[in-house]
């Protein structure tokens, strides 16, 4: 049987509104294409709105209907935290974005 490889860890680092959507967007799309379990590193967001976590909850959708991994490597920082209170969504420090809808994803999610 052949192990596993270690979960790949995608990090943002600074402002991710929907100025820098695109960007986010390709570089988590990527990220999911490439790897069957990854983490979304948070730690450097220094700002956020309600386009990074559509991308974030679109992103564990796409991944989740295609049998891959995709959560947060460590629970949300302020920012993103902020941004979810703001959207008005379930926000109890966790890093699984199917628990800030309070359920699991659809099949048939996409990025």
């Amino acid at each position: 049987m052949t192990p596993r490889p270690p979960p790949y860890v995608h990090a943002l680092v600074g402002a991710h509104t929907v100025r820098q959507a695109r960007q986010t967007h390709a570089g988590i799309l990527a990220a999911l294409r490439d790897h069957a379990d990854t983490r979304l590193d948070c730690a450097g967001v220094t700002e956020a709105d309600l386009s990074l976590i559509q991308i974030v909850l679109a992103a564990h959708d796409s991944a989740a209907a295609a049998g891959r991994s995709f959560v947060l490597h460590a629970p949300p920082p302020p920012p993103v935290r902020d941004a979810l209170q703001r959207g008005g969504f379930a926000n109890d420090g966790s890093a699984n974005p199917a628990e800030w809808r309070g359920h699991s994803p659809k099949p048939g999610g996409r990025a």
